[in-house]
């Protein structure tokens, strides 16, 4: 009998997949090899050994993912199938309220909200959609986005690129009388965001799609950005064409060790041995100043995993994770 085809909407299996090192590179391993487009995310147990954690539809599926990069000192002690479930959602720690400056996010259980939050507040439901304001990629750019510098450009036009829950722009809703066209490749997370949006009632004026960037028209004030460094350098030229002269942009899920991947999109003239360790204000280039850098710390995942940003993307454990705010010129 034939398989009967995959939805689009299905959801493939998770997998957790423990390797052995034969010699302590857990680390190196988990920075160098398990790629953000590959893995989920990663869980260290000692300098010998490592758990990944990913999508596919069957076992044979993810270990030819795994297999083709590993060294020959490391193999796979074993691959488990993990049960269907909302891993985010069921992490208590995200059920706390969060102050961010003026904005407290407030992570509730579903849709059923008795009270209208307030100006100053928003609800999420954590859920497949990244970003409940409790990593700190995501309280990082939240906080940056409050900055006088985002105050004084008072955007009108906003792009949100790969909203997850939709919480950055909820909050760019919150804090200016903006449009916001928030888009994401994810359809799962697209449902979460429009829970979302309907919970704070802003869906008047925050557009959902999954329209790739490349065929988004028109500049914006102000682009926003939670995704992984890889990303954010391969959409570089698109981001720019994007942001209107003058115009803001706000990223963040950069781990430490991958800033220089993003700096040289917007500093190619700065010496190797600089990038990733910028002045500020000061470095420019032709197109872009570098206005701020702020430097955060935090974990998330699912089940016990070390993320790259809140969502897909491996990352050592206790990461440094830079947010960045640049005008263009």
């Amino acid at each position: 009998m034939e398989e009967a085809p995959r939805s689009k909407n299905d959801r493939l299996n998770w997998w957790k997949i423990t390797l052995h090192c034969a010699n302590p590179i857990a680390n190196e391993l988990s920075q160098e090899i398990i790629q953000p487009h590959l893995a989920a995310g990663i869980e260290i147990h000692s300098d010998f050994e490592l758990s990944v954690y990913l999508e596919g539809e069957s076992e044979v599926e993810v270990l030819k993912l795994l297999l083709c990069p590993l060294p020959r000192d490391v193999s796979i002690s074993s691959a488990t199938i993990l049960p269907l479930k909302n891993w985010v959602a069921e992490s208590s720690a995200l059920h706390t309220p969060l102050k961010i400056g003026k904005i407290t996010v407030i992570p509730v259980v579903n849709e059923h909200v008795k009270r209208t939050p307030l100006s100053d507040e928003v609800f999420v439901i954590p859920g497949m959609g990244f970003g409940t304001g409790h990593h700190a990629t995501t309280a990082s750019i939240i906080s940056i986005l409050q900055d006088d510098l985002v105050i004084e450009l008072n955007p009108t036009k906003v792009f949100d690129l790969g909203t997850g829950s939709g919480i950055l722009a909820i909050v760019v809703a919150r804090l200016f009388a903006c449009t916001v066209e928030a888009t994401d490749i994810d359809e799962a997370a697209l449902q979460n965001a429009n829970l979302n949006l309907g919970l704070n009632k802003v869906e008047d004026r925050v557009r959902l799609s999954t329209t790739p960037i490349q065929e988004i028209t028109g500049t914006y004030d102000l682009i926003v950005a939670n995704i992984y460094a890889e990303v954010l350098a391969d959409l570089w030229p698109e981001i720019t064409s994007k942001c209107r002269k003058g115009g803001l942009l706000a990223v963040s899920g950069i781990s430490a060790d991958r800033l220089p991947m993003v700096t040289a999109c917007f500093s190619p003239k700065l010496p190797p041995s600089q990038k990733g360790m910028l002045d500020g204000i000061e470095d420019k280039c032709e197109e872009w100043v570098l206005l701020k850098q702020e430097h955060s710390g935090g974990n998330f995942g699912i089940p016990g995993a070390s993320y790259h940003g809140e969502g897909r993307g491996a990352a050592v454990k206790n990461p440094t994770w830079v947010t960045l705010l640049l005008r263009r010129l």
